[in-house]
């Protein structure tokens, strides 16, 4: 019989050291972080987009974002809500199109949200003590707002912080019950959709994020405990002017997207994570007979004129502090 070699005993001696690291069979997934707990993120993005217009002409863009935010513990109800404060540290936007190249820095302002122990979130009313911070140099993007990694990118805000989380891959919906390896939990929440805000006036339609997560694995990454877990998501971009506006504008589409996470089930956060994104829209306006016939009255009531985008993004986030 052939003697163990020292290197199929260091290699034995670690697959007995990750069998008794990680559970057996099922985990719980929570957030539960302590008052004056801090996570840093690195978000970057690199993403392409196609806008044609009516005369069907194309216009190409290519975006690059990269940001750093740091989230910090506020406080902790007796039930394991915490109140957190996102800064941004640092951030910068890179733009081209039609052979040009701009970049602006993003705004290092603060906000403030809640995150249940399953992973919800919800925004908080900004403190009057930490306002957002001047951008550092003219011409930055100070219209943005801070509380989205995503800001100006995706354009959702404060409108879906739901989904600026989800798609920054930073926090994630967690299932109710232990899972195992193979486990798959959905969840389905109500966002302001994006389209909405082409209309004026309130609009008190509702767009429904589906999220469907597996858990892939349990597994090591860097000495950390970790559930791999793949997530994918579809929103619904679509919506109608009301009907007692003069000029009906129409807006179909959706976002789909899918990101694989390393959840750090000790620590409560995600040292690890990479996704993709697409989104693609249609924009329709109509003209009302009366006005076409007054000004064109060689379309004969047909005026519809149609615009598309179609974007595209792939995103990294990385852990640089727990």
């Amino acid at each position: 019989m052939r003697s163990l070699a020292p290197s199929d005993i260091s290699g034995c001696a670690a697959l007995i050291l990750l069998a008794f690291a990680l559970p057996s069979e099922a985990v719980t997934l929570r957030y539960s972080l302590k008052k004056g707990a801090e996570i840093t993120y690195r978000v970057q993005v690199a993403g392409a987009s196609l806008f044609r217009s009516p005369g069907e002409e194309k216009t190409e863009m290519k975006t690059q974002l990269e940001q750093t935010l740091r989230f910090r513990v506020t406080e902790v109800s007796p039930e394991g809500e915490m109140e957190l404060e996102q800064q941004v540290l640092s951030g910068r936007l890179k733009i081209r199109a039609e052979g040009e190249e701009h970049q602006t820095p993003l705004p290092k302002g603060k906000a403030r949200f809640k995150l249940s122990p399953l992973g919800k979130v919800s925004l908080l009313p900004p403190a009057e003590e930490t306002p957002a911070e001047p951008a550092e140099e003219e011409g930055a993007a100070a219209d943005l707002e801070p509380f989205s990694p995503l800001a100006g990118v995706f354009g959702f805000g404060s409108s879906a912080p739901e989904m600026d989380f989800l798609v920054a891959c930073t926090f994630l919906p967690l299932p109710e019950k232990e899972v195992k390896p193979g486990d798959v939990w959905e969840e389905e929440l109500e966002v302001k959709s994006p389209a909405l805000s082409f209309f004026p006036g309130e609009q008190p339609e509702r767009a429904r994020l589906k999220v469907k997560s597996e858990l892939l694995e349990l597994t090591l990454l860097k000495g950390r405990k970790c559930a791999r877990i793949r997530t994918r998501y579809e929103l619904p971009l679509s919506s109608e002017s009301p009907l007692e506006e003069a000029f009906k504008l129409t807006v179909s589409g959706k976002m789909v997207g899918e990101a694989e996470w390393h959840f750090d089930y000790e620590n409560c956060c995600t040292p690890a994570a990479s996704g993709s994104l697409q989104t693609a829209l249609k924009m329709s306006l109509q003209l009302p007979p009366d006005f076409e016939a007054e000004t064109s009255p060689e379309l004969n009531g047909e005026f519809n004129q149609e615009t598309a985008l179609a974007m595209k993004a792939n995103l990294k986030t990385t852990l640089l502090g727990r």
